[in-house]
């Protein structure tokens, strides 16, 4: 039998039936580790949380690094202690969009296992006012007050580049802006969408922002279109997006004011964003992701 076929057979048989006896002739206990390794990357994760309780070596293997790159739960409702040690084991990649956290404790203890995570999407989350240490934050459209949106912007670590922070209305203020501004002056990307408190007045602030590339102002509605022509003071701005300030007959207008500058190219931030335009792609950021959390 050749090594792919034994492949294709033992991770039939294992999908189908963690515990069922086998008929290949092969003994488990013989495999390597790189061919177990190879088999439990098939599963999903609930079958591979269930793999883990088999035996010593099996959790060993089951917990290694390798296989939990990226851990989408779509669909969990609660996020509960027992995740924590799941994430511990390597994570990269987390998406847990519109989970309800009954303690907050509880996710803080999860993200602080999480020691590799480089990208995190908390759309829609419950969330205290801890922040963890990474890049790239999608924080958008959160149940926050304004108490909680003070804390994000006062809190938000310094090595942050892309922030996306839109969604807050009348929960975000300019002092939040300024907040945000001398808390990360190494943003390259920011989102301040759908906030109807953001004024003109934030602009000097924003220019301090000497590496900012990406910036978001769409339905800031105290912004007048007619001012917008000052962001040719940004020599580093390269896309501007500001969708429902400005009418379309006065789009290639400020476009001819603002050469160095393409407006209004993605309704839709890139900031953190883990799914892909298609529903059946199982990918996160662009990534194919296997551990799936579905009911």
């Amino acid at each position: 039998m050749s090594n792919e076929r034994a492949f294709q057979e033992l991770s039939e048989n294992l999908e189908g039936s963690l515990y069922r006896p086998q008929r290949t002739g092969l003994c488990w206990d013989s495999l390597p580790d790189e061919l177990l390794l190879g088999i439990l990357s098939r599963l999903s994760l609930q079958d591979l949380l269930r793999t883990s309780r088999v035996c010593k070596r099996w959790h060993r293997l089951a917990f290694d690094e390798s296989l939990w790159h990226s851990v989408d739960l779509v669909g969990k409702a609660q996020l509960d202690a027992e995740l924590g040690q799941v994430l511990s084991a390597g994570a990269l990649r987390l998406r847990c969009p519109h989970t309800c956290i009954v303690q907050t404790s509880v996710l803080e203890d999860i993200l602080s296992r999480c020691k590799h995570l480089q990208n995190l999407s908390l759309e829609g989350l419950v969330l205290s006012d801890s922040i963890i240490q990474i890049e790239e934050m999608n924080v958008s459209w959160c149940d926050f007050n304004n108490l909680h949106v003070q804390a994000i912007a006062s809190n938000v670590p310094s090595s942050i580049t892309q922030l996306n922070i839109s969604g807050y209305r009348q929960n975000l203020t300019m002092e939040d802006v300024k907040a945000i501004v001398k808390t990360c002056p190494n943003l390259s990307n920011l989102d301040l969408s759908d906030s109807v408190l953001v004024t003109t007045d934030s602009f000097p602030v924003l220019e301090q922002l000497s590496s900012l590339k990406h910036l978001g102002l769409s339905r800031c509605y105290q912004i007048h279109p007619a001012s917008l022509i000052d962001f040719e003071k940004f020599p580093n701005l390269q896309t501007l997006e500001v969708f429902g300030l400005i009418q379309d007959s006065y789009l290639p207008i400020l476009c001819k004011g603002l050469p160095h500058i393409q407006i209004n190219t993605q309704p839709f931030s890139t900031v953190a964003r883990p799914t892909s335009a298609s529903k059946k792609d199982r990918t996160i950021w662009g990534m194919h992701c296997r551990l799936v959390y579905k009911h």
